[in-house]
This record gives structure tokens, sequence and C-alpha cells, in this order.
């Protein structure tokens, strides 16, 4: 089964007693008439706008985002947000310059209300803190997100901001009290503590971990695998209860990090146990979209059925 390539949660600034399952999607993964949308409460379209990094000026695919605000014709009460996501110099670029962000934002709310939907994701990976970064962004960023709500709030559109799990870049990158002020959700990428990276992090740990493991596995590894292989006998499974999350070995070599049931009831527990605004997948087409081995998206529909 292909699995989830992690399974997240986002912070709600004003949370709710239900909670929200936030799906992100790339457009044709799945298909939009394949969409689950009995099992999201919002879906996030990514790779679909960007920025221009001549100009800091909105690009938008016209026909995905269409194709995407069809999903309301199906459930009225779903919340469509796209997501912004570009490059580093992009981003600073348009936030360097006040005159910009208020076109930006102008055009944003805009094209927004023309396709019928709820919200913007912006998605910064990430500012004053990545290598092509500048100091600035910090500060711009705030300034972005201020503009961006005075242009969002009286239109009642959501501003959603993704951000990364270690403390060690969110310290750097953001101001907490503005995205408490200004967004009305923080997708909390966790996945951001164990990225595979050849020259800084030539070691690889679990997906998303629910707790910290008490040492790191020194192998190299995949994420993203198909049923056969988790069912492949030569395959080891094993569980970390320190982590609370699995991982497969074999004779190769190669460690795999994935997200089972088990998994993903251990981090909904502790979803609830910290009361959360909700959870977060990325993507929706990491699971079994056709059901090649069982259900259509197992893990989603427990995930779902948990949150209730």
């Amino acid at each position: 089964m292909k699995l989830f390539k992690l399974l997240s949660i986002f912070l709600l600034l004003q949370p709710t007693s239900a909670i929200p399952v936030v799906c992100y999607y790339i457009l044709n993964q799945p298909r939009v008439s394949e969409v689950p949308i009995e099992l999201c409460s919002n879906v996030i379209l990514i790779n679909s706008a960007h920025i221009s990094e001549k100009s800091g000026s909105l690009q938008i695919f016209e026909p995905d985002i269409s194709e995407f605000s069809e999903l309301h014709e199906k459930r009225k009460d779903l919340q469509l947000l796209v997501s912004i996501t570009s490059s580093n110099p992009s981003f600073s670029l348009l936030t360097s310059n006040p005159s910009l962000m208020e076109q930006f934002s102008r055009n944003l709310t805009a094209t927004l209300l023309k396709f019928n939907l709820n919200g913007v994701d912006i998605d910064w990976e990430f500012p004053a803190w990545s290598r092509d970064a500048k100091r600035a962004d910090r500060s711009n960023f705030s300034m972005f997100l201020k503009i961006l709500n005075s242009h969002l709030k009286p239109q009642s559109l959501t501003l959603s901001v993704a951000v990364p799990g270690p403390p060690t870049i969110s310290r750097v990158a953001y101001d907490v009290e503005v995205l408490n002020r200004y967004a009305d959700m923080v997708q909390v990428m966790n996945y951001d503590f164990h990225v595979y990276n050849k020259l800084s992090n030539p070691v690889v740990g679990f997906n998303a971990p629910l707790h910290p493991m008490r040492a790191e596995i020194s192998v190299l590894g995949e994420m993203n695998v198909i049923c056969e292989l988790v069912k492949n006998p030569s395959y080891t499974k094993v569980w970390n209860r320190h982590a609370q999350a699995p991982y497969l070995y074999g004779p190769s070599g190669l460690w795999i990090s994935y997200e089972n049931p088990e998994s993903i009831a251990a981090k909904m527990d502790m979803a609830k146990h910290l009361k959360v605004g909700g959870v977060m997948v990325f993507s929706i087409g990491s699971d079994d979209v056709t059901g090649k081995c069982g259900d259509t998206f197992p893990l989603l529909k427990l995930i779902a059925k948990l949150a209730n």
C-alpha cells in the first residue's frame, strides 16, 4: 500500500470541539472526481499558485484552480484553500516592498472570490533561516501577514500559514505573536524533523515520529512504499515504542519509515490530548488512492473516523 508521507498537526487559533482534518492535495493526484471530500474538512491545493521571481506578482494556473473549485459543487461546506508555494528569493522580493504586498494581496483576494475559494495557505520555507533567505525576511513576513489579513478578513477568507516543526527553525523564521494575531490556521510540518540531506543530514529518521527517539538510526532510507514491499517476508517489521512509529528493514540494507494504523491512532490520541486545532495530512495522494491493497484511502479514513 502506498502510505502517507506524513501525518502532522495544525494549530487552529480558535479551537472547536470537533477535530478538523486538513488535506493537502496536488491536482490529479488523485483526479478531482476522486478526492474523498467526505473525509476532509479543508482541502488545500498545492503547486498551482506561485510568486513571480522577477516581479513578485501573483501567478496562478487558472485551469487548475477552476477545476479544483468544482469540489464545492459536491459539498458546499468543504473549505477550499490554495497554497502559495515559491522560492525564497520570490518571497523575499515580494515582502521587501509594501506596495507589492498590497497589490499582491488585492489580486489574491480577487482570485479567491472569483473561484469561490475559502482562503489561502502561505508556504514559505523558510523566512530568514534558509541559505538563500535574507535577515529581513522575518520582520517582512510579519508585515506581509498583517497586510494579507487586512484584505482577507473583511471577505471572511481564511489565512493559513505552513511552518516547520523544529523550534530551531521557527525561532529564527517567525514572530509567534504575529502568527497568533493574523493567521487563522498554522500548519505544523512535523516531518521537517527528519528530512534526508546528503550533506547536512546524511541519516534518516521517522517520517513524523510522535516522540523523539533515544538514539537516531544510522541508515539511509526511503518513504512511501507499496504494500507488496510492506508484506514482503524478507523484510522485518519493527515498532519503535519510543517514537510510536513503525519501520521496515530488509537484507539489502533498505530502511523504510511509513505510517500504519497504530501510528496514526497514537498521533490522533496525542492531538486530542494536546487539544490542538486539528490534524494535517500531506498529501492525500500518498495514501492507497486506488485501493490496490484493499480499501481506498485506508489511512485517511482512519484519521477521519478518529477525528469524530
